[in-house]
Formats: structure tokens, C-alpha cells, sequence
């Protein structure tokens, strides 16, 4: 996998040393099932694009603005194993 860190928002961080929960809840709880941040890594291995939440992971909330910094870091590393085949 890319090694390195990205922090693209509150609580998000590519490929970030420490991924998972992080026990804050830097918006408030949303809902009774709100287990609160998470901090995740997106890389690639050459083949597939991964992302690791570091736990099992049901749902998760994010604003616009970080939604399309996702999408976009998603792209980039799809694009990235395109090019090299």
C-alpha cells in the first residue's frame, strides 16, 4: 500500500498511523447508534483501492465538503492502478 498521511477533515486522515475510533464526538452524538469520530485510511496495493475503518463500521456521517475530498482520494488512487497496467 502508499504509505504516507493526508488529513482531508476533522477526524479523517488517509492512511493515517492510528486509524479507528477515536472516542470524541466532535459534532455530537447524531443518533443512539453514534459510536462517535473514526478515523480511516484509503491506499491502494497496485491491484485494489482499500479502505480500512479499523473496526466494522454500519454507517457514517460527513458534510459535503468532506464527502467530495473522499471521492476525490478514491479516484485518485483508482486512477493511480489504472495507469500502471
Amino acid at each position: 500500500m502508499e504509505h504516507g498521511s493526508e488529513i482531508l477533515g476533522e477526524g479523517v486522515c488517509v492512511m493515517a498511523n492510528k486509524i479507528g475510533p477515536t472516542g470524541k464526538f466532535p459534532k455530537g452524538k447524531l443518533n443512539s447508534n453514534d459510536e462517535g469520530e473514526l478515523v480511516f485510511g484509503i491506499a491502494n496495493d497496485g491491484k485494489l483501492v482499500h479502505v480500512n475503518f479499523g473496526k466494522p463500521v454500519a454507517w457514517f456521517a460527513i458534510p459535503p465538503d468532506l464527502a467530495l475530498k473522499i471521492a476525490s482520494n478514491l479516484q485518485k488512487h483508482a486512477l493511480l492502478i489504472m495507469r500502471s497496467k
